[in-house]
């Protein structure tokens, strides 16, 4: 696999990818996306934002795809303006929460068994 960088602009990168073709069946399958470029962009210490031109490389397929190209938006950084400082009132008294009284149940009686009338 070969990767290299072509282009290197404050608002672009474009990467050139070749990968070997496949003739025998013990040469090794290769696979090659985004996130493979995307992973030597960082080696390489290139600060990138997104993709937004991609392919996808194989050796393996019937018809292999062995060269390709991606294009990513760099980060670029806007001057921001200062924020003011605005004067909001900030509550100085803190609130605490108050529990529910329990309410007092009077214990169930025994209904069931209706022993009174059975004589």
């Amino acid at each position: 696999m070969e990767f290299k960088i072509i282009e290197n602009t404050l608002n672009r990168v474009k990467v050139s990818v070749k990968i070997i073709k496949r003739s025998l069946a013990v040469d090794p399958n290769t696979h090659v996306d985004t996130q493979d470029v995307a992973d030597f962009l960082k080696r390489e210490g290139v600060d990138f934002a997104n993709c937004i031109g991609e392919t996808v490389l194989d050796n393996y397929s019937d018809n292999p795809k062995l060269e390709g190209e991606w294009v990513f938006n760099k980060n670029v950084q806007v001057p921001t303006q200062k924020k003011r400082k605005t004067n909001v009132p900030v509550a100085t008294g803190t609130t605490k929460r108050r529990r529910k009284p329990k309410t007092k149940t009077e214990p169930q009686k025994n209904q069931l068994l209706r022993t009174e009338n059975m004589e």
